[in-house]
């Protein structure tokens, strides 16, 4: 999974140049996920390549104006995995 620490906006996950969806999310709602300072979790399982390098790309929008301008990726951005 890819777990972004701290998010204000809408967020997209590509992984490989596949867009991923958060986890635990319908397959039939839109692959984006919607938080204000908040974490994000997104399934990146199927994506992930063991034999070469793999590339994410997180795009955060601002969807309202705070009081300190702030949005975005606030936060850092970590892999791991169930056990």
């Amino acid at each position: 999974y890819l777990w972004l620490s701290k998010v204000d906006g809408v967020a997209q996950v590509w992984i490989n140049g596949t867009l991923v969806r958060p986890k635990a999310a319908d397959t039939s709602a839109p692959p984006t996920a919607e938080a204000h300072l908040k974490p994000l979790t997104f399934d990146v399982t199927a994506s992930l390549r063991a034999d070469a390098p793999n590339e994410a790309i997180v795009v955060v929008q601002r969807t309202r104006l705070a009081e300190l301008g702030a949005g975005g990726l606030l936060g850092p951005a970590y892999i791991y995995r169930d056990r």
